[in-house]
C-alpha cells in the first residue's frame, strides 16, 4: 500500500470525518449493494451481446467484403462485450451478486462465468490472494508483472498470456502448500466447466450448421482472441507501476502495490466497468460493493485523503501511452 500510514491507519480504523462531519464509520454503513443496478447492467451486457451477435446475422452472406468486415469488427467487439460480462465473477467473488451466498455463486456460474467455463468458488481463494499478495512474487494474479510491449500484445492476444497465469497460479498455490484448497478445486464436480464447453459446442454447431460463417468466426475469435487479451491488458494498466524495469522479474523482485482511479467515461465504465475504474477503492475497501464506489469516492474526496486521490486520477488511454514500449523484448 503507497498510501502515507497516518491517513490508511485512519481508513481501517474508520475514524476519518468529512467536512459535513460525517465520520467514515457511520457512513460506511450505508454502503450497501444496489442489487437492481448489478442485474441491470448484466442484463444490459447481455443485451449488448445478443445485439452484436444478431447484427452479424442480419448482415452476413451478402458480400465476400462485408462478411470480412463483420469478423474484423466483429471479434474484438464479441470479446470486449464478453470481457464486460466477466468483470461480474469479480464481483460474484465478493459476494456482491446476491445477499444469499449459494444463490450469488449459482446465479454467476450460470449467468457470467459459466459462458468461459470458470467457477467462481475455484477463483475466489486465487483472486483473495491477490488481495493479500498484492505487489509482491506471492500475487496470483501476476499479468501486470510484464511491461507492456509488443510481444505482450502478441501473447495476450493469442492466448499465451492467458495460459501463463493458469499455469502460474496453480504453480505457485502449490509451492506454498495449499493442498488443502486446491484439492478442494480439482475434487468439486466441473459443472460449471460442463455448462461452458455445452453452451459453446452447441452455439458452434448451430452457426456450422446452418453455415453462418462470419458468426462463426466473429464468436471463436472474440472468445478465445479478444476476450483474453483486453483481460490481460486491463489488469496490467491497473496494477504496474509505470517506471517498472522492463528487465527486471517481478515473479522473484517485489514490485509494489500500485493502485489507479480511472474517473468516468466509456472506456472507463466497460472496460474498467463494474468497479474497475475506481480499482485503488475498491483494494482500500474490498467488501463494498461497485456499485457505491462512486459514493465512497465523493466522501474521500470531502476529507484529508482528497490529495492522494486527485493523485492517482488518470484514464485507461493515458496509462497506455505512458507505459507502451513499441519494442520487442
Amino acid at each position: 500500500m503507497d498510501m502515507n500510514d497516518e491517513l490508511f491507519n485512519k481508513l481501517r480504523e474508520s475514524t476519518l470525518v468529512n467536512q459535513a462531519g460525517v465520520p467514515y464509520r457511520e457512513f460506511k454503513k450505508t454502503l450497501t449493494p444496489q442489487w437492481r443496478t448489478v442485474w441491470f447492467q448484466i442484463a444490459m451486457g447481455w443485451a449488448m451481446l445478443l445485439i452484436c451477435n444478431g447484427l452479424i446475422l442480419l448482415l452476413s452472406k451478402r458480400y465476400v467484403a462485408m462478411d470480412v468486415v463483420l469478423v474484423v469488427g466483429g471479434s474484438p467487439l464479441i470479446g470486449y462485450i464478453i470481457a464486460y460480462l466477466q468483470l461480474f465473477l469479480h464481483e460474484a467473488a465478493h459476494y456482491n451478486l446476491h445477499p444469499e451466498r449459494n444463490i450469488n455463486d449459482l446465479l454467476c456460474n450460470v449467468f457470467i462465468s459459466g459462458i468461459v467455463g470458470q467457477d467462481v468458488k475455484n477463483y475466489r481463494p486465487i483472486h483473495w490472494d491477490h488481495h493479500r499478495y498484492l505487489g509482491t512474487p506471492r500475487d496470483t494474479e501476476i499479468t501486470y508483472f510484464d511491461p507492456l510491449d509488443v510481444k505482450f500484445l502478441l501473447e495476450a492476444l493469442l492466448g499465451i498470456r492467458a495460459l501463463k497465469v493458469i499455469f502460474i497460479r496453480k504453480q505457485r498455490l502449490r509451492s506454498e502448500k495449499k493442498e488443502r484448497e486446491t484439492s478442494a478445486q480439482v475434487k468439486t464436480k466441473p459443472y460449471t466447466l460442463i455448462w461452458g464447453g455445452c453452451f459453446n459446442l452447441v452455439y458452434v454447431f448451430l452457426l456450422l450448421y446452418f453455415r453462418q460463417w462470419p458468426l462463426l468466426f466473429a464468436w471463436t475469435g472474440g472468445l478465445l482472441v479478444f476476450f483474453p487479451f483486453f483481460g490481460a491488458l486491463r489488469q496490467l494498466l491497473e496494477h504496474r507501476d509505470e517506471y517498472a524495469d522492463p528487465t527486471v522479474d517481478y515473479a522473484v523482485i517485489e514490485h509494489g502495490a500500485i493502485h489507479r482511479l480511472f474517473g468516468d467515461g466509456l472506456i472507463a465504465n466497460t472496460l474498467g466497468g463494474v468497479g474497475f475504474n475506481r480499482h485503488l477503492l475498491h483494494h482500500w475497501e474490498p467488501q463494498v460493493s461497485y456499485t457505491r464506489l462512486r459514493e465512497l469516492e465523493c466522501y474521500l474526496i470531502d476529507t484529508e485523503s482528497a490529495v492522494y486521490l486527485r493523485e492517482h486520477q488518470t484514464t485507461y488511454w493515458q496509462t497506455f501511452w505512458r507505459m507502451f514500449r513499441p519494442v520487442w523484448r
